[in-house]
């Protein structure tokens, strides 16, 4: 009894000085749980255990020079304002059978602070993420995704001078915001944006957006900004208020999309009309698409994580 009193004293003292001194890279052996907190003192650390269930808990630091590898099949389950902070590299790899999982212990839009790359470069391939405030913070970083899934997010980017950030075959769908994107050129390639509580890009200066082959549909509000944007065979309809908002006085190049059958009716019609949801003056809509294009949208995402 004394030597499994003392044990468990040692344990709790270790855990709060790494707490305090951010010395640890993890904590394990918590009811067959796997403790991600403190700093990272290995130069690389993988996590691809996925008998083991892995909780992040607090702040998370991969240093500079240092890198974080989750594999495939991988259920990270992050705690109330919890976030990984990435100074070195990020290597999320998981696959379209088994993707890699962070989702938030509790419910409801911001329950975890989400992913942070400062000053470094990510990639992130089949993940589903959700349920965090911001899910990927980028501040001068580069940042690669593909095949993955934003689910309920308060919002899903938010970038400070975020150089280059591009998204592939990404499946977007009821986050209350997706992008705000500042000093940054955000390009997605075949993307799905559906049922945004709130505005797609509330606000974004000094970038530049770039859209290719996507669908933008059934969201209460599209893009707003002021920066520049350009779409491309893009499915965009059935959206609220407006489908793009241009408040800068740069041009933006919206030609050759497909803005839904009762809109394309009407085109027809009128002789190629500006019935676009479109507010601003300087949005070049011309060349619209007279039928839906296909191979539109994101084609190989983790679906089976949405719930």
């Amino acid at each position: 009894m004394y030597r499994s009193n003392l044990k468990r004293m040692l344990s709790i003292g270790v855990c709060l000085g790494c707490m305090l001194f951010g010395v640890m890279t993890f904590a394990q052996e918590q009811k067959g749980k796997t403790i991600l907190m403190g700093v990272q003192k290995d130069i690389v650390v993988t996590l691809d255990e996925v008998k083991d269930s892995y909780v992040l808990s607090g702040e998370y630091v991969v240093p500079k020079g240092f890198e974080l590898k989750i594999k495939e099949g991988v259920k990270l389950v992050a705690n109330k304002k919890s976030s990984i902070v990435i100074q070195g590299t990020l290597d999320i790899q998981g696959t379209k059978e088994d993707p890699v999982v962070i989702r938030a212990s509790g419910s409801g839009f911001g329950a975890w602070d989400g992913i942070k790359l400062m000053q470094c470069s990510g990639e992130i391939s089949h993940a589903h993420i959700s349920g965090a405030k911001e899910a990927i913070f980028c501040q001068h970083s580069n940042l690669r995704v593909w095949n993955s899934t934003f689910y309920r997010n308060e919002r899903v980017l938010r970038t400070h001078e975020g150089y280059n950030v591009q998204f592939e075959n990404c499946y977007f769908a009821e986050n209350k915001c997706v992008f705000d994107a500042h000093m940054c050129k955000l390009e997605l390639d075949h993307c799905s944006i559906v049922r945004t509580k709130e505005a797609i890009m509330p606000g974004s200066w000094g970038g530049k957006t770039i859209c290719r082959d996507c669908i933008v549909e059934k969201n209460r509000l599209g893009f707003c900004g002021a920066s520049s944007i350009e779409m491309h065979g893009c499915v965009i309809q059935d959206n609220g208020k407006f489908d793009i908002k241009n408040d800068s006085s740069s041009s933006g190049d919206c030609t050759g999309n497909w803005w839904g059958k009762r809109k394309t009716e009407l085109l027809k019609k009128n002789g190629g009309t500006k019935l676009p949801q479109v507010i601003g003056n300087v949005v070049n809509l011309s060349d619209f698409l007279l039928e839906r294009p296909e191979g539109c949208g994101a084609q190989d995402y983790p679906k089976e994580t949405l719930k």
